[in-house]
């Protein structure tokens, strides 16, 4: 459901933009410009609007030729639109606008944050690139990918590691999968107690995946039984976990009966998180999960500077990219579609 991928990455060209025009140097001021831009075209993808969005993607590009994020959002613009072959050339582009050599010293919080939006736009190439390969179809190569992301980044993007459970279980690797949530990892996304489920179903775990489901229905039990095509009891409005461990017990019944007759995990996953109940929830999850890198006040928050400056190393961030680089998938190594930005 890509509408989730753009709304975390308009939440980074947010924060960029509030430490970009705190100290207003030309150079400054000129970046807060492109990645506001950004942001209003991210807005847009998000709604739909191609045409539009595709339009502020050139405008950043002509503000600045070098522009990770508008490649990115450029070639995400020609994935909705059916033309793969130009989406490949933008982000093999973009895998190539490698980040500043060194991280920033952490007392200049403008160019951390700088720093730390270019790190970000590096891992939204990999998260495009991975979801190109799933739509191809080959969810081996789009877990190679996503496999090359810095687990010292997953806490600031947690959606990778939601992306990774999913293609874990598509390719039939529940163990893998399950290992994708850990239990410090806190709060996740709406649905992921239903994958989690059909893991375990796929293992022959009855009593795992009900309990999955059990925790999932005393948070969203509202989620629950839309998915089921229950109406919503007044005795669960009165909170009767009774009644929620009971609707869950059946839909794990009624999973298992499923999976035994046809055992195909892409339908589930995706009449599970295609729901519109689903839908909602896990818009509202991005935006309370993506906090701002900087405070209303305009400060970095200094635990975010500590982690970032020791965990978004150019170490980390160069040895991502010369892995990807080194081996471009077949579906991103072909030739070299029209540049001039027509997308028809």
């Amino acid at each position: 459901m890509p509408e989730f991928r753009y709304l975390t990455r308009g939440s980074a060209c947010r924060d960029f933009i509030m430490g970009a025009y705190r100290k207003g140097t030309p150079s400054r001021e000129a970046l807060g410009k492109t990645a506001e831009v950004m942001f209003r075209a991210w807005d847009l993808l998000c709604q739909e609007n191609l045409e539009d969005a595709l339009s502020l993607a050139h405008e950043s590009l002509i503000l600045d030729g070098c522009c990770r994020e508008a490649l990115v959002l450029t070639a995400e613009v020609a994935i909705q639109s059916g033309h793969m072959e130009k989406a490949e050339h933008y982000l093999v582009q973009a895998l190539k606008a490698r980040p500043e050599a060194q991280p920033p010293d952490q007392s200049a919080p403008d160019d951390m944050i700088r720093y730390i939006y270019q790190a970000l736009s590096l891992m939204h190439v990999f998260e495009s690139m991975g979801a190109l390969c799933v739509l191809q179809g080959d969810y081996d190569q789009a877990l190679k990918i996503l496999e090359t992301v810095p687990d010292s980044m997953i806490p600031f993007i947690p959606w990778a590691r939601f992306q990774m459970a999913r293609l874990y279980t598509l390719a039939g690797k529940p163990d893998e999968a399950l290992a994708c949530f850990p239990p410090e990892m806190g709060l996740c996304p709406p649905g992921t107690d239903y994958d989690a489920a059909l893991c375990h179903i796929m293992k022959r775990d009855v009593r795992r995946a009900i309990q999955s489901l059990q925790e999932g229905f005393f948070e969203s039990p509202y989620i629950a039984l839309a998915i089921m095509g229950e109406p919503v009891p007044e005795e669960m409005r009165a909170n009767n976990h009774e009644q929620y461990r009971q609707s869950a017990l059946a839909y794990v019944r009624q999973m298992r009966d499923a999976w035994e007759k046809t055992p195909n995990a892409v339908d589930f996953m995706r009449a599970v998180w295609d729901h519109p109940a689903v839908r909602r929830e896990t818009v509202e999850y991005c935006r309370l999960a993506n906090r701002p890198l900087v405070s209303s006040k305009g400060v970095v928050a200094p635990d975010m500077l500590k982690s970032l400056g020791k965990l978004v190393s150019s170490r980390h961030l160069k040895k991502a990219s010369y892995k990807i680089a080194k081996d471009i998938p077949p579906i991103l190594s072909g030739p070299a579609p029209d540049t001039n930005g027509n997308e028809d």
